[in-house]
């Protein structure tokens, strides 16, 4: 079969959710760097030639990989519940978030920019270690098929980090203002308003204790993962309604904030709108989505008196007011969200790692 060239790095059929499920239709989108909103075909947004390879295997195992987790996401938005769903639904629902957050454009960026100064010391002795000799060699001649390479890596073991997501309850939150909520070319975004001010290695990662995942499933859904231990909902159950549009406003800033190029939404008409508040919220952009913390080895979780550097995910010092949770109090941050949840402390040094196979 010819190569599949338009690779997505947001499927199509979660667009689509945004457009009542129609994939050949189109969506509003805000384009950040030009200010200017226009319409486009859900089959040409998120998209770039030969994103993953210049092949369609990887494309196409991505394309079951979406098939597996679509039923569960089409059951929560036709049901408007979370009630009912089985183990493996969910198994599937952590897949998809933890999947689909390791794979936009905006991932792949961040971790050029890792590879960047990894080579940069490497060249420069700062780094003293043995390497493989290929993985240097890539460094040195192509970084791009180096960062490719590791972006795969990462996709390939995001499936093995459902356990990380131990401890977090999920929460349907469903909208009935007159806002709509909106998504972006990087949806999954990750907060952490409980230990805002620890180190970001520490509150950054998928086992991190107070960790929010904030996930759109359309304009009047979305679904909000959160640790029970610092969080307590307001009311039973694990659904609740929102009817202020200043709320649904708070949470769509995330998707500003977080995304690469574009956000995404149902209603056109809302370019000024969107130009004021990325004005507004502009303290707070242009950060990578994934990047190295460097952190003393004796600080929190370690004992190593050596500098240690770690990859996390970018926690904005923006946090959108949730009046649905109150902060518990005294809670102590520890390695995990539970005793046997693991906090990896992975160094700079996996990622060159992953890449000996």
């Amino acid at each position: 079969m010819p190569p599949k060239k338009s690779q997505h790095y947001v499927p199509r059929h979660y667009l689509a959710f945004f457009n009542d499920d129609d994939r050949t239709g189109y969506l509003p989108i805000y384009h950040l760097e030009s200010g200017r909103e226009f319409e486009e075909r859900i089959a040409k947004l998120c998209t770039r030639n030969y994103f993953y390879e210049e092949g369609r295997k990887l494309e196409d195992a991505f394309t079951r990989i979406e098939n597996a987790y679509l039923p569960v996401l089409r059951k929560i938005r036709k049901t408007e519940s979370l009630d009912g769903l089985s183990q493996m639904d969910l198994r599937h629902l952590g897949g998809f978030i933890l999947f689909q957050r390791a794979r936009t454009r905006g991932m792949r960026i961040a971790l050029e920019e890792i590879v960047q100064i990894l080579g940069e010391r490497i060249a420069s002795g700062e780094l003293e270690r043995d390497i493989p000799d290929e993985s240097v060699e890539l460094l040195r001649t192509s970084p791009e098929k180096f960062s490719r390479r590791l972006h795969m890596r990462k996709l390939f073991e995001a499936f093995s980090w459902y356990p990380l997501l131990k401890g977090l309850e999920p929460l349907l939150v469903v909208n009935e203002s007159p806002s709509e909520f909106i998504a972006s070319d990087h949806p999954i975004v990750l907060d952490n308003p409980y230990f805002r001010n620890e180190p970001a290695y520490a509150i950054g990662r998928w086992e991190s204790c107070g960790l929010q995942v904030f996930c759109p499933l359309g304009p009047d859904l979305l679904l909000l993962l959160y640790d029970p231990e610092c969080y307590q909902l307001r009311e039973e159950g694990n659904r609740i309604t929102v009817s202020d549009s200043a709320v649904v406003e708070r949470i769509n800033n995330l998707q500003l904030i977080h995304c690469l190029d574009l956000v995404c939404y149902r209603t056109p008409g809302r370019r000024e709108e969107f130009q004021r508040r990325q004005n507004t919220l502009s303290e707070y952009t242009g950060y990578p989505v994934y990047y190295i913390d460097e952190f003393d080895g004796d600080d929190l979780f370690s004992n190593d008196e050596k500098p240690l550097e770690m990859p996390c995910n970018h926690i904005s010092e923006y946090s959108p007011r949730l009046p649905f949770f109150n902060h518990r109090i005294g809670v102590d941050l520890r390695p995990g969200r539970h005793l046997d949840t693991p906090f990896i402390l992975d160094s700079t040094w996996s990622i060159l790692d992953r890449l000996r196979d």
